[in-house]
């Protein structure tokens, strides 16, 4: 008596960090001329695309929602900075009418770090540029990488975000570092 496989299943279990689990997997009914070792093959690399495309599309929503607070943080800097240099134009106009000499080298003192702040808020408008501008790309890539992955298209969603996902990480854990 010959046997014969009728059905072949893959699963595995993935960790998404922060206990979460989920078991992925699949299961093909043979036909009479399948090869099941080919087919348990085709499953491993199905599995596997799929969770590749499901962390991609995970990272890119903590991406979204870290972004904000970083960007927060810039646009307070830049507040600051500006506030600083408001107060540097109003000592720049006293400067002209004071005679005492201590107060006239205070005021100096802030004349001399106007620039290192000029330097400062020109960096911080582009950093706040930059982040907003990743902010629209990491939002539209999401409800791209969910099209893509409900058309079961797995392995474009790496491909297509690898970049902008390394880009993204990187900025955001340089936030925190």
């Amino acid at each position: 008596m010959e046997m014969r496989v009728k059905t072949v299943k893959y699963e595995r279990l993935f960790s998404f960090e922060k206990y979460q689990n989920h078991r992925i997997g699949f299961e093909v009914e043979l036909n009479e001329h399948d090869d099941e070792a080919a087919i348990l093959g085709e499953l491993y690399f199905k599995v596997l695309g799929l969770h590749t495309a499901l962390e991609v599309h995970r990272k890119l929503m903590e991406v979204s929602f870290e972004l904000p607070r970083k960007i927060s943080s810039v646009a307070e800097k830049l507040r600051r900075v500006k506030e600083d240099l408001a107060e540097i134009e109003a000592a720049r106009s006293k400067l002209k009418h004071v005679e005492d000499e201590e107060e006239r080298y205070q005021l100096a003192c802030k004349l001399k770090t106007e620039k290192s702040l000029q330097r400062n808020k020109i960096e911080y408008e582009d950093e706040l540029d930059e982040l907003t501008e990743l902010q629209k790309e990491v939002d539209k890539a999401i409800l791209e990488t969910r099209k893509l992955i409900l058309s079961g298209d797995f392995e474009e969603v790496l491909e297509r975000y690898k970049d902008l996902l390394e880009q993204s990480t990187g900025i955001i854990s340089s936030y925190y570092y």
